[in-house]
């Protein structure tokens, strides 16, 4: 969620979190550097029922108990697509990796981590495309969202790709 704050207010930390029953929340705070007025992205889990309201306080001040950032293990072991190329040809890509993943966003409630890479068939002639994948990860959760982009990697060459199935394999 983001929050604009006041026109002055400075965005660094420390922030703390409360609920409507004044209880230390925990929290992951980043601050909005594009934007003109100061903007803070808030990252926290909440439990609401059904038709139930719940209020939260932001404050500038240090929390109770610090967090430290989550450091989950990458489980990427494999990604693979089989592109449609016409009736009856189909075609299996393995995706290859470019250089390492990196961690986009990390803190105690949220972490973000980034492959990106090439899907190729083996042969020369085959250009290829792109693709990015986002894992994100959260606090007290087994649960992974897999977000998965598909790049046109020669945009001059208007190349249009029909993906019959994309297969993300996690773990061993």
């Amino acid at each position: 969620t983001g929050i604009p704050l006041p026109a002055g207010t400075p965005t660094a930390g420390p922030w703390k979190l409360l609920d409507d029953a004044g209880r230390d929340v925990p929290v992951q705070v980043t601050p909005l550097k594009s934007t003109q007025a100061p903007w803070v992205l808030v990252d926290f889990q909440a439990t609401v029922g059904a038709g139930a309201t719940k209020s939260y306080t932001l404050k500038q001040q240090a929390p109770v108990t610090s967090l430290t950032p989550l450091t989950p293990s990458i489980p990427l072991t494999d990604v693979r697509a089989t592109v449609y190329e016409g009736p009856g040809v189909e075609k299996l890509l393995i995706g290859n990796q470019v250089g390492a993943g990196s961690w986009e966003y990390t803190g105690p409630v949220r972490a973000i981590y980034r492959v990106d890479g090439i899907f190729r068939d083996g042969s020369t002639d085959y250009p290829g495309f792109g693709y990015t994948t986002r894992y994100t990860f959260f606090k007290g959760s087994n649960a992974i969202r897999v977000d998965y982009f598909l790049k046109n990697s020669h945009l001059s060459s208007k190349r249009h790709l029909k993906i019959k199935t994309a297969t993300v394999k996690l773990g061993a």
